[in-house]
């Protein structure tokens, strides 16, 4: 194919992979494996230099542009070219899409969709790149970042969409890495504690999903000897090792995984997100959080409840983890206190960081919400 030629193809699959339409974007990516196993190798499947340096620096370009849709079809299209293609382009094509998974330092740049499909390209492009260990390592540090999205707009919390894109791609990234002996007990006890605390969230199909690739971790770490001491603890916490929970019900999934609150390791991110949910809206859900958090805290030693109520003063400290919506956590912790749960933890040194952090987190509030909890 002469220059001419390949240029204008890649042109049209460039421009329908900006096209706003997911369905256009989606058929732009499906035609790049073609294309490329014509156009780009060679019979001994050989890249053609520099034809493949110009498609990686077309896609790679798309991740960082202003235009949403570019940044969308940018990830999709990077995680449709081949192995081949990718290697020599391995590590920037894993840095671009990896900060692409985070948020947007300009307000007006912000797009959840386009962060979301980043987060889903990454597991893909990292198990065609199984040779870039330490990148790969640096993946799921983007990963567990984008795990931390909690924006919202008009639509609501969008950031879900990216939390539950990136939950998804970390249990592969992750598991990739243990089979191939790289995963460190550090990493991986950070990967368990975001995940657990997705696992006691507010949105049933994120909660589930998070939970569901929990377990699985947890086991792969068990068996690979990484962080054993903790996974183990983590299956032996839940019912049936996890297996036998609905976990989109949330009437089952909180009396599943507040007892994890044992496992000292996963306990801060844990309570973090089973706070936020106790302390939301007087729903079923928030009714089902809170009462499996005071039951489970009821029936646990005094040593337990002495580490919980420390952590919940932590949680209220940093203004509520990283979804920064105090008003939740507070909420949660004056129920646990009026429900007797705290009885044991509760001294008077943990009453003044309590009233302290409230204090700092109301100074200068206008939040009618928060003042009330």
């Amino acid at each position: 194919m002469k220059k001419s030629a390949f240029e204008g193809h890649l042109a049209t699959i460039s421009e329908a992979l900006r096209h706003p339409s997911d369905t256009v974007r989606a058929a732009a990516a499906a035609a790049l494996p073609p294309f490329c196993e014509k156009r780009l190798l060679d019979g001994d499947r050989c890249i053609k230099v520099p034809a493949g340096q110009s498609i990686a620096n077309t896609f790679v370009g798309m991740v960082r542009e202003e235009n949403v849709a570019a940044r969308r079809g940018g990830a999709l299209a990077l995680a449709a070219l081949s192995p081949e293609l990718l290697a020599p382009h391995g590590e920037r094509v894993l840095e671009a899409v990896g900060l692409a998974c985070h948020l947007e330092e300009d307000p007006d740049e912000r797009d959840a969709e386009s962060r979301a499909a980043a987060a889903r390209s990454l597991a893909t492009l990292v198990a065609s790149l199984p040779s870039l260990v330490e990148r790969a390592r640096a993946v799921v540090a983007d990963l567990l970042v984008a795990m931390e999205d909690y924006s919202i707009d008009n639509r609501g919390d969008v950031g879900s969409w990216v939390r539950e894109a990136a939950l998804v791609s970390l249990e592969r990234v992750a598991a990739q890495l243990l089979a191939a002996g790289e995963l460190p007990d550090e990493l991986a006890l950070r990967c368990l504690g975001s995940l657990a605390r997705q696992s006691a969230g507010r949105i049933d199909k994120v909660r589930a999903a998070a939970a569901e690739r929990l377990v699985a971790l947890a086991e792969a770490c068990a068996a690979r000897g990484v962080a054993t001491v903790t996974a183990e603890a983590l299956l032996a916490a839940l019912p049936g090792r996890g297996r036998s929970v609905t976990w989109t019900a949330s009437a089952a999934a909180f009396p599943a995984i507040s007892p994890a609150l044992a496992v000292a390791d996963l306990r801060p991110p844990l309570l973090e997100g089973l706070l936020a949910s106790a302390g939301g809206a007087a729903d079923s859900l928030g009714t089902a959080a809170r009462t499996a958090l005071a039951e489970a805290l009821k029936g646990a030693d005094g040593a337990l409840r002495v580490a919980v109520a420390a952590e919940a003063a932590a949680v209220l400290e940093r203004g509520g983890g990283p979804s920064k919506a105090a008003a939740a956590p507070m909420r949660a912790v004056e129920g646990l206190i009026s429900a007797r749960a705290l009885d044991g933890g509760a001294d008077a040194v943990w009453s003044a960081r309590v009233a302290a952090a409230v204090k700092t987190e109301c100074a200068g509030c206008r939040d009618v919400q928060k003042l009330m909890a």
